[in-house]
């Protein structure tokens, strides 16, 4: 494969891997209310912003096989951010592949299924994405960094073969579900009705990111949030897209996430950063626009 694990054989290679996320074991989940499309011969993706819990849908969706009663020697799953096989190609993918079926040759006649996380990891993986597909009996699930696959360029490379799910951050039902709290149908006394709107409000003011949803601390919060506010703009937006001009980027994001819920007009907005002394056409800012809406930063 690479030097970096050239010495260890595609199957022995595989054998550590699958041992070792067995032996992991599936964290405790918090039940999301999404679940992948149930559509055949179909390439399975999720998508959404950065730290909104794409992995762990994976992990949701194989808890569920295995409560539905599917070997485990029938799911491959593949964290492909795993230096010790970067970096990795499509057709090295498909070799780890191949090593899985070695181990386990009777999965050649039963449905497997293969979860790739990262998948962007990996150089000219859509080919053998589809050659899967098209040669395997297997259900086939992905998820992407949105700095290098959105769900535009995933129907492009997948030429029409898969189906995205997006993925949010918690809802309010799945927030008060990941906090051990549950939400009763039943008539509320007056106690219980304040105690549902003073989270609520809480909810509203923090989020719903898994990481941030348990913590007490206000200032770990923020920094946290801040932090993923800082690595969309500058690895989803400025790097993908060769920003040069990034005060008036991160100026422009500051006039969006400071007014959600609000009217926003881009020519009112270009007025704006004129009076601001900044030079720019419009058209930077309709580009700056669809940028912020394709990592999932502002609708």
């Amino acid at each position: 494969m690479n030097e970096g694990n050239s010495k260890m054989p595609q199957k022995e290679l595989m054998e550590l891997l699958i041992a070792e996320f067995w032996e992991r074991g599936i964290p405790d989940l918090t039940q999301r209310d999404r679940v992948f499309h149930k559509v055949q011969k179909k390439i399975h993706v999720a998508i959404g912003m950065r730290r909104s819990g794409k992995t762990f849908f994976l992990f949701q969706k194989i808890e569920s096989l295995l409560e539905k009663g599917v070997p485990k020697n029938r799911i491959l799953y593949l964290q492909l951010d795993d230096e010790r096989i970067l970096p990795l190609n499509g057709k090295e993918l498909g070799q780890m592949v191949d090593a899985f079926y070695s181990l386990y040759p009777k999965n050649h006649e039963d449905i497997c299924y293969l979860f790739f996380d990262e998948i962007q990891n990996v150089s000219e993986w859509s080919h053998t994405i589809r050659r899967l597909l098209d040669t395997k009996k297997a259900e086939i699930y992905l998820t992407g960094s949105s700095a290098k696959l959105l769900s535009k360029e995933i129907a492009t490379s997948l030429r029409g073969r898969s189906l995205a799910t997006e993925i949010y951050p918690f809802s309010f039902k799945e927030y008060y579900r990941h906090v051990s709290k549950t939400i009763s149908d039943k008539p509320r006394s007056p106690k219980q009705r304040d105690m549902l709107q003073k989270d609520l409000e809480s909810f509203l003011i923090n989020g719903g990111f898994p990481e941030i949803s348990k913590l007490q601390d206000s200032a770990d919060r923020k920094n946290i949030l801040q932090e993923y506010l800082n690595v969309t703009v500058y690895r989803d937006i400025v790097e993908r897209h060769s920003i040069t001009n990034i005060n008036l980027l991160k100026y422009f994001v500051s006039i969006l996430v400071g007014n959600m819920g609000n009217p926003f007009t881009v020519n009112k907005c270009f007025n704006d950063l004129k009076s601001q002394g900044f030079s720019l056409g419009k058209d930077t800012l309709y580009d700056y626009l669809e940028f912020t809406q394709d990592c999932y930063l502002v609708f």
